[in-house]
């Protein structure tokens, strides 16, 4: 047996032996128990600015929640639309998470948006109007794989609207805009799958003619198989 089937033999008993299982499964297994990611878009829309209408005041009228009618006047009115998403591979019975305002802005009235009846977004300490806060915090019933809910933030700002940060105890973290990293995630689990299995059928077909174009095409898918490992570690990276 010559040297490069000696080669080739040894990286095909790493590959199909149990060294290859054992970082496919580590690797898996890490996949599934990263931080779960939540989705989210959030845009915020100027509807008044004192500075851009001179002598121009924005009156609000609405029912505040102790039932009466209650008329604010407000300089500067902006509304934040907030949708989360479930990207995780895990359904979340109760998910509880916060938002809070930085700068001058403060929260005057919300308006939630659940998927349907069966679904049910709350906010522990719903905004008063008279007394403006900078805080707010939801419980969401389920948050199943998938699932969608939408909040209208109403605030007001003395210059500009500050920026808006979301937490949680859970164990997730806040992702803008994940659908790249879906597609990217995607491609490379393609990558991989392709890859792993052309290598297994190149390294049988060099092994078993023993000719030096077998061996070089069994070489070359090894580099494949390469390829795939490193794009399971830059996956596993990117959904951690």
């Amino acid at each position: 047996m010559t040297t490069t089937q000696w080669i080739i033999t040894l990286i095909g008993s790493l590959l199909g032996g149990g060294a290859m299982g054992a970082l496919i499964n580590t690797l898996v297994t890490r996949y599934r128990n990263r931080q779960q990611p939540i989705s989210y878009s959030l845009e915020t829309f100027e509807m008044f600015n004192k500075d851009e209408y001179k002598g121009l005041q924005a009156e609000l009228t609405i029912l505040d929640h102790a039932n009466s009618n209650v008329s604010v006047v407000f300089e500067n009115l902006s509304v934040a639309r907030l949708v989360l998403v479930n990207k995780g591979n895990h359904d979340i019975e109760l998910f509880d998470f916060g938002v809070t305002l930085s700068g001058d802005s403060a929260i005057v009235d919300i308006k939630l948006e659940s998927p349907d009846r069966h679904h049910t977004a709350n906010c522990l300490e719903l905004p008063d109007v008279r007394e403006t806060t900078q805080e707010l915090d939801f419980t969401l019933k389920p948050f199943n794989r998938e699932d969608q809910y939408t909040f209208n933030i109403y605030l007001t700002h003395y210059v500009n609207p500050g920026k808006i940060t979301l937490s949680s105890a859970h164990s997730t973290r806040f992702v803008k805009k994940e659908s790249t990293t879906n597609k990217l995630s995607t491609t490379l689990a393609i990558i991989v799958s392709i890859g792993v299995g052309l290598s297994g059928l190149g390294l049988g077909a060099g092994l078993a003619t023993g000719n030096a174009f077998s061996g070089f095409w069994a070489i070359g898918l090894v580099i494949i198989a390469a390829i795939s490992i490193t794009g399971l570690m830059v996956l596993s990276k990117i959904t951690h």
